[in-house]
Order: C-alpha cells, then sequence, then structure tokens
C-alpha cells in the first residue's frame, strides 16, 4: 500500500506512529519535489525499503531537513540511505541532540540557490530550546510546520486525551502550553508568526495531527491567538 500522500503537485506527506511520553502523536514527514527534480523531505520518518521505493520514483532525495531539535529521531538513517542528500538543520543539532550528524546548511531565513525559490524558510524565534523552522511552499500555498501547532481532534486513549487535554493541545488546531513554556520572548515569536502568515497560507501541515488543507491561516490566527494578541 503506498505511505506517500499527495497533498498538491509536488508535494507529499507520510504519516507514521510516533509515541512520546508514553502517547501516541503520530508524525508526518512533507516531501516537496523541487524544480530540479531533487527531492526535499521535513522531518524524516523511519525509511524502510517499500517507503525508500516510492521516493525513488518520485526523483532522488537532494535534502534532508530537520525542522528543529526535536524531530531529529530518523535523521541518521535517512542520511546513511541517501548519502548525497544535503542535510540542513538547526546550528545546535550536533553539539546538543546528533553529535554524529553531518549537516551541511544550518537552518537561517536564507534559503539554498537549489531550492529554486520554492520553499521559503521561517525561523521561528523566542524558542531556544525548540529552535524550530517554518516553511512556505509558494506553489501549493502550503506553510509546513512541526511542533509548534498541533491538530489532534481525539487523541488516542484515555491517558492522551487527559494529558493532552491538560496541555490545551487537543480538540482541533493548538499552540499549546508546552509551546508557551518553551517560549522564552514573546515578542519574537510573535514576529515570527507574523511572518509566516504574511504568506497567507491555505494548506498547513505540521508533524502531528490532521493537515488543514483550507484556510489555514485564519486556523493558525485562532490557535496562537495568545501570543498574536499578547494574551
Amino acid at each position: 500500500m503506498a505511505e506517500l500522500v499527495a497533498r498538491a503537485p509536488n508535494l507529499w506527506t507520510v504519516d507514521r506512529g510516533q509515541r512520546f511520553g508514553g502517547l501516541e502523536v503520530g508524525t508526518r514527514m512533507t516531501v516537496v519535489r523541487l524544480a530540479d527534480g531533487g527531492l526535499w523531505l521535513c522531518s524524516a520518518v523511519p525509511l524502510d525499503d517499500a517507503l525508500a521505493a516510492e521516493l525513488d520514483a518520485l526523483g532522488p532525495v537532494r535534502w534532508i531537513v530537520l525542522p528543529n531539535l526535536f524531530h531529529h529521531l530518523y535523521a541518521r538513517v535517512a542520511a546513511a540511505r541517501y548519502p548525497a542528500a544535503r542535510v540542513a538543520a538547526p546550528a545546535a543539532i550536533t553539539a546538543k541532540k546528533q553529535p554524529e550528524l553531518r549537516v551541511d546548511l544550518p537552518l537561517s531565513a536564507s534559503p539554498p540557490e537549489s531550492w529554486g525559490g520554492a520553499i521559503a524558510p521561517i525561523p521561528l524565534d523566542g524558542l531556544p530550546k525548540l529552535q524550530e523552522t517554518a516553511f512556505f511552499h509558494r506553489p501549493s500555498r502550503t506553510l509546513v510546520l512541526t511542533d509548534v501547532l498541533f491538530n489532534l481532534a481525539r487523541p488516542e486513549g484515555v491517558w492522551a486525551r487527559v494529558v493532552l487535554g491538560a496541555l490545551d493541545a487537543a480538540g482541533g488546531p493548538r499552540v499549546d502550553r508546552y509551546i508557551r513554556w518553551l517560549t522564552k520572548d514573546r515578542a519574537a515569536f510573535r514576529a515570527s508568526l507574523e511572518r509566516a502568515l504574511a504568506f497567507e497560507p491555505e494548506r498547513v501541515i505540521m508533524a502531528h495531527g490532521a493537515v488543514i488543507e483550507r484556510g489555514g491561516a485564519a486556523a493558525l490566527r485562532e490557535a496562537a491567538a495568545w501570543v498574536l494578541r499578547g494574551r
């Protein structure tokens, strides 16, 4: 059974199960085919032979992107499978999380030329322990987030519903209480979100929960009201 889900021309996602702190929250990889035909993978999931075959059918993997300091579990496996791919990650990833991982490009607001202007990186400032970068895919008006936004309508299991409910991380799109705790500079975080929202994304992809296919900008504004409105 195919694992790649087509979201728009040259844009796919792959969903896998993922437990965190004993809770099933799922995880998601975003795949973009760039203008040169190469693939850009954001937040790698476990890459078995079947998924690798699907990716290889789309094009050569040229980029493996670690969007924050948390989503690194499968990066070394992906880099080993695709040794010709370049790795982009927060600069601190090697010191704090993956000291053996080769990082070719520290993430910043300036994308490499090979991304062809299709993907705009947006560093989300004010979260030093997370150091997440969002990405806007211009051709499909898609904003790619990772942990800053959850969209878990009904978590699996009683314990998950209790814990995620307490964190205000369930019941729809949420920039939850854990992100509030990680936020050390609200003004910087607010400015970063406003830069992302200025693109007026239609679709929002995140690592945990359902993809928002329509009205993405409005959904994110509501989910992040506590920081955007200074609450």
